[in-house]
């Protein structure tokens, strides 16, 4: 008698299971559930790097750290009051730490001997600017800029300390470029491109000025833009 085959691997006619029939559909239904369970990982893996990629960051403004009041901190206070004072700009509303918050603007200070290193992120008065320009002899504001994060440290004796206070908050060495700021002077010489720091063969200035001139463009139109005239 002829045998044929049917679904459930079974011999038509018998209760007897064809084992590689038998085989091949739990081969299947295996295969099956593991493309299932696959494809709901990585689905879910989409999901959580899209959640993450949208997630909604902190505003950049947003700090942490110790308030210093006046009464914890006297001698702090007391001393960039009477540097403030000096130098004709508003005193810092708070303290936080080695933060101040000057109004609307906040700058990252670090004091060095009669020098306050402000790091501007957002904008800086040009009267802000001529006071600190007064305990220069030529009246003008030292200042190392990162053109790309766009941030700028002013007010240090040497073009050396900004460049090195800016290359510990993260920023790449060729992207950080020395000038001077003169307030008083009309906007052509506003900006002097003269500093040591510029001087770097191997990233293609071989000048204490900026040589490539869309460099300079782009130093300009970035000051121009973070100075309040």
């Amino acid at each position: 008698m002829s045998s044929c085959w049917n679904y459930s691997g079974s011999i038509a006619g018998t209760d007897e299971k064809d084992p590689i029939t038998h085989y091949l559909f739990l081969h299947l239904i295996f295969t099956f559930h593991l493309i299932l369970i696959i494809g709901f990982g990585v689905a879910m893996a989409v999901i959580v790097a899209v959640i993450s990629i949208f997630r909604k960051l902190p505003k950049a403004n947003t700090v942490a750290g110790e308030l210093l009041t006046a009464e914890q901190a006297p001698a702090m206070w007391s001393r960039i009051r009477t540097m403030a004072e000096q130098m004709g700009i508003a005193p810092p509303n708070l303290l936080l730490n080695d933060l101040v918050f000057s109004r609307d603007v906040w700058y990252n200070t670090a004091i060095e001997d009669d020098y306050i290193m402000i790091i501007v992120q957002q904008t800086i008065n040009l009267d802000e600017l001529n006071g600190l320009s007064q305990h220069s002899f030529n009246h003008l504001v030292k200042a190392v800029l990162d053109i790309e994060q766009e941030i700028l440290v002013v007010d240090a004796e040497l073009h050396a300390d900004e460049e090195e206070l800016l290359l510990e908050q993260g920023s790449k060495q060729e992207d950080l470029w020395g000038i001077n700021l003169y307030p008083t002077l009309p906007d052509e010489h506003f900006i002097e491109f003269d500093s040591m720091i510029n001087l770097r063969p191997s990233f293609g200035n071989s000048s204490r000025g900026v040589d490539d001139p869309r460099i300079r463009e782009r130093i300009t139109q970035i000051i121009h833009r973070m100075v309040i005239r």
